[in-house]
């Protein structure tokens, strides 16, 4: 996928930044409609579950994100933080040393 490189291993997804009128369409950090507090609550949320890595979007003012030209309008690569030893990624069921599913797996 063009412009996707940062993506890994099938595990990690964009997310919009939220909106102050609540509507789920496109935004960027500069624009007015744009809620910086929600989305560095939202981004916090998914940090402290300790499950997520937060990794790129441009508004430097929200803990754990790093810039990478592209991303004023979405946050990249939200991806399971891969528990050391277990083998498997969150509740994909997926086999990091193999890359197969396993049926039923969890962290």
């Amino acid at each position: 996928m063009k412009d996707h490189r940062s993506h890994r291993g099938g595990l990690d997804v964009d997310v919009r930044p939220l909106r102050q009128d609540g509507n789920n369409l496109r935004v960027t950090r500069f624009d007015k409609l744009y809620d910086h507090d929600a989305t560095a609550k939202l981004v916090d949320l998914f940090l402290d579950s300790g499950e997520v890595d937060v990794g790129y979007f441009n508004h430097l003012r929200i803990r754990g994100v790093k810039f990478l030209v592209g991303h004023d309008d979405h946050l990249q690569s939200l991806s399971c933080r891969y528990r050391k030893g277990a083998g498997h990624a969150c509740d994909f069921g997926l086999d990091l040393t193999t890359g197969k599913t396993v049926p039923g797996s969890t962290c």
